[in-house]
């Protein structure tokens, strides 16, 4: 338990009771204020034209990853019908990002959305036309460039 005035940090060491996994182990640290313990902050808030009296009280929520501490990224990808489906065949997530299509016979690139994929998990895309998808993968503060060509 522990206390911040308004504007102060608080610094927070987590730490494993258990040596690391094989595989990726995600964790949801939830953060909540104890409303009785401090003074409440109770505003007042115009909705559908009645002013209501309205407690606001924060809390924070926040995920952390025990990485393997033999990780093993495997990225593996196959065509099913008019879908890619990118698998994460490792032990340990791996993020997606500034990706892009480029089709087979056209010079413009169209932007695809960032991911996180976590170890096990896939997802698909829809492949519009025989092209390449490209994608930046990063682990960790690795970069390395993935790209997959589809046909």
């Amino acid at each position: 338990r522990f206390e911040l005035e308004p504007g102060g940090e608080r610094t927070l060491r987590l730490l494993l009771k258990k040596p690391a996994a094989s595989d990726e182990v995600v964790y949801r640290i939830v953060l909540l204020p104890q409303a009785d313990s401090f003074e409440r902050q109770i505003i007042d808030v115009k909705m559908n034209g009645e002013l209501r009296k309205v407690d606001v009280i924060t809390g924070l929520v926040m995920n952390v990853v025990s990485r393997p501490a033999q990780p093993s990224l495997k990225i593996t990808w196959k065509v099913d019908g008019e879908e890619l489906i990118v698998t994460n065949a490792g032990n340990t997530e791996v993020l997606l990002e500034s990706g892009q299509f480029c089709p087979e016979e056209q010079e413009q690139c169209y932007p695809v959305p960032s991911k996180r994929l976590y170890a096990g998990n896939s997802f698909g895309l829809r492949v519009p036309e025989p092209g390449v998808f490209r994608f930046m993968k990063r682990h960790g503060e690795e970069f390395q460039q993935l790209v997959m060509t589809v046909k």
